[in-house]
């Protein structure tokens, strides 16, 4: 049996840096190679961090290697199905060649598979593949979400094989009470889903995984590191039992907070972190992000279930400030972020769903506040490339500022043709757009004021540029406004999509919808508890709890923090 560390850490404690401290000793007192070693994270974000910070501890392997090396649970273990010589995966690019295709019920390039076969085999069933995924939309709005029946039975079968369930416990899925099908109808489907994939030499994810248990497929390495383990789902969990009782591994290293435990609705269970046996248990569990006051006003938030024990979360430094504030307007919400930036430089604004994200996006742009949501590829994207250049350029000029060579490059290729602009746009379009002082790197604004004539400052502009009308609303709102930060400086997201993530100044909004209430009171009080402690902890310095934005009721432990 390999010699197992479980790390237990707390929000902002270091975690991820303590585990990768144990692989330099790996590497150090071992002797262990970069070959020799794992480490697994639990998202593909975390994973990319990782793969940079584990370069550090291997300079002298190439990235190409260290990616071999870095992997999500999920992609370790198809890793060590593709090893174990019994599959074989055939590419989008490539559909003839032999082999298994893996498809993804989220990805719009596999959404014709999962068409393809409720038309061919249940076409009285309709899937719809713009629909939302109902377990993405219980993770990102906390409530069911009315879906075609086809794609709730494809979360029912995602969620049972997560869980490593058989087919025919159905009616115990998060999705099932909604589904207005006979039980027997509901069985014959999911048993065709899996049929269909395996006549198609198709399979997702969740598949490999748990092709890797059933047939002890190992992972290539000797040790093992696996971070946020308390987000594993069921099936992972037994798959990690099997790589540990298999006897091919001669070291475990795990960490995770059984208090940041908030993907429920996919079957993960922070007992299955914390009753994990070990050889040896670390607790790093003093947050040197959190200072006091914030460590002491979330506490109480994840407390009182009890599953729950946080006495040895602390705090390394005193001070922070945790606040109650009122914000009724998207003029008063504008007024206490842009506050917020005089003494913070990135402020984040959490809340429960998507829809409340949106509305906080909506009441930033009426109060001229530019902003970027948290996940790249979300649905917060006003504010993205180029409106910061663009921004930043048309600033620049009301400010009597240099504007850099590639700043000036972009506001013309956005700019309206014009015969005072003629020229320097084909110099642009030929990057050859230089200063009139060959010795600069940047123009003036009134070199770049010469292209606009007869715009006296810069929302005199905004009409000029080739945009589309709600851009052009969105810039000359933030220039009207007088705000002077970066889209970057404020991040609106879930706090779903906060988890791993920090800011010195983070608002907190608890509104709650009548369903969410609902699910707090009967059986998801915990789940929803970490959810606000996670969102609380991702703070440095101070907290801002908002209440009356959003009508309704709010999460209740907010209500007397």
């Amino acid at each position: 049996m390999p010699h197992v560390t479980k790390l237990v850490g707390a929000p902002g404690s270091g975690k991820t840096t303590k585990l990768l401290e144990f692989a330099e000793h790996e590497a150090a007192e071992h002797d262990t190679g970069v070959g020799q070693i794992m480490f697994c994270t639990f998202s593909k974000s975390a994973q990319q961090e990782a793969t940079e910070r584990f370069m550090d501890v291997y300079p002298d392997a190439s990235e190409e290697t260290i990616e071999k090396r870095v992997k999500t649970v999920h992609g370790t273990s198809l890793v060590a199905c593709l090893l174990d010589g019994d599959m074989e995966l055939r590419s989008h690019n490539n559909l003839d060649q032999p082999g298994q295709l893996v498809i993804s019920s989220g990805n719009d390039r596999d959404a014709p598979y999962f068409g393809w076969f409720f038309k061919s085999e249940f076409p009285h069933v309709h899937y719809d593949p713009d629909a939302d995924d109902p377990i993405k939309r219980l993770e990102e709005d906390g409530e069911d979400v009315e879906a075609p029946a086809g794609n709730q039975i494809i979360a029912l079968y995602n969620f049972l094989k997560s869980n490593n369930r058989p087919l025919d416990e159905f009616y115990h899925t998060p999705f099932y009470d909604d589904l207005d099908l006979a039980p027997d109808v509901v069985l014959d489907i999911l048993e065709g889903w899996e049929e269909f994939k395996e006549e198609n030499d198709l399979m997702q994810h969740v598949d490999y995984v748990k092709k890797a248990l059933d047939d002890g497929c190992q992972p290539p390495t000797d040790v093992l590191i696996i971070d946020e383990f308390q987000d594993l789902s069921p099936l992972q969990c037994e798959l990690y039992e099997m790589w540990r009782d298999q006897g091919g591994l001669d070291r475990i290293y795990i960490a995770g907070d059984v208090h940041q435990a908030i993907y429920g609705f996919r079957g993960a269970n922070p007992s299955y972190f914390r009753e994990t046996p070990a050889d040896e248990v670390i607790h790093h569990e003093e947050s040197k992000r959190c200072p006091e006051r914030i460590v002491d006003a979330a506490v109480p938030v994840v407390a009182p279930p009890e599953e729950h024990d946080v006495s040895r979360v602390s705090a390394w430094r005193t001070g922070g400030q945790v606040d109650h504030v009122d914000a009724g307007t998207p003029d008063h919400l504008g007024e206490i972020v842009t506050a917020a930036l005089a003494d913070h430089d990135e402020v984040y604004l959490l809340a429960r769903t998507n829809r409340q994200t949106g509305k906080l996006a909506y009441g930033l742009r009426e109060a001229g506040v530019p902003y970027l949501g948290l996940k790249p590829d979300g649905h917060l994207r006003r504010w993205e490339h180029p409106m910061p250049m663009l921004l930043a350029a048309l600033r620049a000029i009301d400010s009597g500022r240099n504007i850099p060579v590639g700043v000036a490059q972009g506001l013309l290729e956005h700019a309206s043709s014009s015969p005072a602009r003629e020229e320097a746009k084909e110099d642009a379009a030929a990057d050859r757009l230089r200063p009139d002082s060959t010795l600069s790197r940047a123009f003036t604004a009134e070199e770049v004021g010469e292209w606009f004539p007869n715009a006296d400052r810069a929302r005199d502009i905004v009409p000029r540029l080739s945009l589309p009308e709600w851009r052009r609303e969105l810039l000359a709102g933030a220039l009207r406004s007088g705000a002077v930060n970066d889209p970057g400086d404020v991040r609106v997201g879930t706090i779903h999509a906060a988890k791993g993530l920090e800011a010195p100044c983070v608002f907190v909004f608890p509104a709650y919808s009548q369903a969410q209430l609902k699910r707090f009171q009967n059986g998801a009080e915990a789940e929803e508890r970490r959810l606000y402690y996670v969102a609380m902890t991702r703070a440095s310095a101070s907290v801002r709890v908002v209440h009356d934005y959003f009508d309704g009721q709010e999460f209740p432990p907010l209500e007397a923090v």
